[in-house]
């Protein structure tokens, strides 16, 4: 888990606006509007979801049994 979050933390320190393209002639920048933010991978998010809390669902009867 931490070596996930240590890489997570070095890609939004790497590349914190997001910037996917940036030209210089004409001056042309484009932002990774899908991924603005922190975001996981797949693959990271499936190695986290045993931290990730469950619920459960549990059915109730309408008022005490007779």
């Amino acid at each position: 888990m931490r070596a996930i979050v240590l890489t997570l933390a070095a890609r939004v320190l790497t590349n914190p606006s997001d910037l996917r393209q940036e030209s210089v002639g004409a001056v042309n920048v484009t932002y990774a509007a899908e991924t603005i933010g922190a975001s996981l991978a797949q693959i990271e998010r499936d190695a986290l979801a045993r931290y990730r809390p469950r619920a459960a669902v549990v059915q109730l009867g309408r008022g005490r049994p007779r």
